[in-house]
């Protein structure tokens, strides 16, 4: 089974962000964690993350609302908003 980003639901194929000891990650892809730290730090619940890769997907990559509304259903319940 592929894993996915569990900030942002990314498959993480070719997209594995950095620990701080610069090896991959297995949870976090290159967009959401780099070096250890997370980026985009003004998104700071799972609901700011889905809003924001919705707008993301509809509009830089003009994929049809409905997709990107079930891509972006499960982002609240990843890992890193849980806590």
């Amino acid at each position: 089974m592929e894993k996915f980003c569990q900030s942002c639901a990314m498959p993480l194929k070719d997209n594995q962000g950095t620990n701080k000891n610069l090896s991959l990650s297995n949870e976090y892809c290159v967009y959401c964690y780099k070096d250890g730290e997370f980026q985009n730090i003004d998104i700071t619940t799972g609901e700011q993350m889905r809003d924001f890769c919705y707008h993301l997907i509809t509009t830089e990559y003009n994929t049809f609302v409905l997709l990107a509304w079930l891509l972006t259903q499960r982002i609240p319940n990843l890992k890193r908003w849980k806590q």
